[in-house]
């Protein structure tokens, strides 16, 4: 049985994605935050949130999503990987550095 609120989740989700790929990436943005305002608070969703603030060169907040992400599913290593990026992009060298050493400790055999 689908309830009504999973479609919505799901369609926003699909909405922020294809908005994504449009390159709209604020109204991406706004879509994903919706889906996670109604609940579908997962580790993707803020995965795929993170992506439009990167491409809008916004770092910092590219960054707490990539950390929201990781934090939500510690499985989910390519997450913890991704925050090297916006680290480095704010010239945190060093601690993009130590994200990565964390996968290659969690992960040897992730090519992240």
């Amino acid at each position: 049985m689908i309830i009504p609120g999973e479609i919505f989740l799901e369609s926003r989700d699909y909405q922020g994605g294809f908005l994504y790929e449009l390159e709209r990436y604020q109204k991406a943005i706004k879509a994903f935050k919706q889906g996670i305002v109604n609940g579908n608070e997962n580790a993707l969703a803020y995965h795929a949130k993170r992506r439009a603030y990167y491409k809008l060169k916004e770092y910092h907040e590219s960054y707490n999503n990539y950390q929201r992400a990781y934090s939500q599913n510690p499985k989910f290593v390519n997450s913890l990987a991704a925050q090297a990026m916006p680290l480095a992009h704010m010239g945190q060298y060093d601690k993009a550095l130590e994200k990565l050493d964390e996968v290659i400790k969690k992960d040897p055999e992730n090519q992240a």
